[in-house]
């Protein structure tokens, strides 16, 4: 068949096809549900065989149409909640731990852009929020039970902080930074030279977090220590019981000057 021959049978395909399209989707589709094994099959072995020039097309596709394809997600996310649901659900339990380190990377490309973002629509994330807050309550509070089960650390630290803040003392720290605290101890108490007690993470021995200066002094007209991991010691239950709000030296006047030869180094 000569070459224009070729061309003209080319248009007039195309021209019928535009003309048809209803009609041409509807055969499509109804050939789709009687072979629809069959046609899986047959694009699972044509990825595979090939998968990155198909992945090249899909890029190339998307940065040319990717107004179109935004526009179509989202119009059948509409029309489709319960389905888009449970699609998400499945997905996140499929992937838990690639869409964490995928989200994590994200984040920590685009803090800019993402702080841009919450500044211009603080209302509406307010409002998102309260909405969904509203609506889950109750597997909410059963996932903080189980989040606080799981970390009591992390509450006990907020608590902490919260109770300092109240007060107007400067400064916060963090679990880890109490974690790393309690290492540098050796697991002793603060005052081991006089109680020669050892503490332990968790349990009936469990460290007492101290601030070495009080936030809250006996005596107004002392200074208020900071809440600052400077101004904290982990002690045990006895040491803590006793010193509660005193100012360390008066503390330590309690035995005799016994404690001042023997200061742990990192006091």
């Amino acid at each position: 068949m000569p070459l224009k021959d070729k061309d003209r049978l080319r248009e007039y395909k195309q021209n019928w096809a535009l003309k048809n399209r209803e009609r041409l989707l509807a055969a499509k589709k109804e050939w789709y549900q009687a072979n629809k094994e069959r046609a899986l099959a047959k694009c699972k072995e044509r990825y595979a065989n090939n998968k990155e020039e198909i992945r090249a097309l899909q890029k190339i596709y998307s940065r040319e149409h990717s107004a179109d394809a935004v526009a179509r997600v989202k119009a059948w996310r509409k029309g489709n909640p319960d389905r888009y649901r449970a699609d998400q659900a499945r997905t996140k339990a499929r992937h838990t731990d690639r869409i964490r380190k995928w989200s994590a990377e994200w984040y920590a490309k685009n803090k800019a852009q993402r702080r841009e973002y919450n500044a211009a629509h603080v209302a509406e994330i307010q409002a998102r929020q309260k909405a969904y807050a509203k609506a889950n309550a109750v597997a909410m509070r059963e996932k903080r039970k189980a989040w606080l089960k799981k970390n009591p650390d992390y509450m006990e630290e907020y608590q902490v902080n919260r109770r300092a803040l109240e007060l107007g003392a400067v400064g916060t720290h963090t679990v880890k930074e109490i974690h790393a605290l309690y290492d540098q101890q050796g697991g002793r108490c603060a005052y081991f030279s006089v109680c020669g007690a050892f503490i332990k993470k968790s349990g009936p021995f469990k460290y007492r977090k101290d601030h070495i200066m009080p936030l809250k002094p006996r005596n107004p007209e002392e200074p208020r220590g900071t809440n600052l991991i400077t101004n904290i010691q982990l002690v045990c239950i006895a040491c803590n019981s006793r010193k509660h709000n005193a100012e360390p030296y008066k503390f330590t006047q309690q035995y005799e000057g016994r404690l001042f030869p023997d200061l742990p180094s990192f006091l």
